[in-house]
């Protein structure tokens, strides 16, 4: 059956095209949208990736030793055998490692599959603490040649938002606790989500500052500005009482009297 659409050029190919949207053919429309995709997912994979690397403490040299013949020789004469060892590229560190025997016969065969140009160790005084040590340095600064150790059965802290507590969870227990997935799980102790049900994070991750709202006051019609602590103390109640109000669980306080004033930004100030 003969189109009742009257022939159209692309605007872009230059083509004649029965569908006609936006100047474009279909088969333009769809180069373009596939075009503007990408660059969406590539823009947020950059900003997902910047987010994640600011809640990193940087790793600092000055406290630990430089991997040197004499210096491990040094330590090995005072009986110190166990040593937490970090390979470092470009001042950054990439990878955190443990050795109970030969230090420099472990770091010398990262060679072949790891790129770093230093190394820094500090010694453990028992062979008993370096799986511990190695864990908390693995989960505090994330190198990324230790990214498998985070779907193990390691326990790392989580911090809870609305109660400000932090638990010892691994992912079965973040699971059998929060109720959600095993690859949401994996997703948050990896590193891949910032946030649980926006309730629970990676307590490393906790941030130094408050977040401050304008919250309308409906008996006395004024607004004030204030932090989850400072309006808590305000009302007198608990801090996780009104938790999901002051994050928009919900709409009122106190039988409609405390409301959420839209304001037009709510301003974040940095803690020292």
């Amino acid at each position: 059956m003969k189109s009742t659409y009257p022939n159209k050029y692309c605007d872009n190919c230059k083509e004649i095209t029965e569908r006609y949207s936006k100047g474009n053919c279909k088969s333009c429309v769809k180069r373009r949208n596939m075009k503007n995709s990408s660059l969406r997912s590539s823009a947020i994979s950059e900003l997902n990736k910047t987010i994640n690397n600011s809640y990193i403490p940087k790793f600092n040299l000055d406290s630990y030793k430089k991997v040197t013949i004499e210096s491990i020789i040094k330590d090995t004469n005072r009986n110190k055998n166990c040593f937490i060892y970090f390979l470092i590229k470009d001042d950054n560190l990439v990878y955190v490692g443990k050795s109970n025997n030969n230090i420099l016969n472990r770091i010398s065969s990262h060679i072949k599959d790891k790129e770093f140009d230093s190394a820094y160790y500090t010694a453990i005084s028992s062979e008993k603490l370096l799986d511990e040590y190695e864990k908390k340095y693995i989960v505090k600064y994330r190198p990324k040649y230790n990214k498998v150790l985070f779907y193990k059965d390691v326990a790392i802290n989580i911090l809870d938002l609305k109660t400000l507590e932090v638990y010892s969870w691994n992912k079965h227990d973040i699971v059998e606790n929060t109720g959600c997935s095993m690859s949401a799980a994996e997703g948050l102790v990896s590193g891949n989500r910032l946030k649980l049900y926006n309730r629970y994070i990676l307590e490393c991750n906790r941030q130094k500052q408050h977040t401050y709202k304008e919250i309308l006051d409906t008996h006395t019609n004024t607004v004030e500005r204030h932090s989850l602590i400072s309006f808590a103390e305000k009302v007198g109640v608990k801090q996780n009482s009104v938790w999901y109000f002051f994050n928009g669980g919900n709409k009122s306080f106190q039988k409609k009297r405390y409301v959420l004033f839209n304001s037009k930004e709510n301003e974040v100030i940095e803690l020292s």
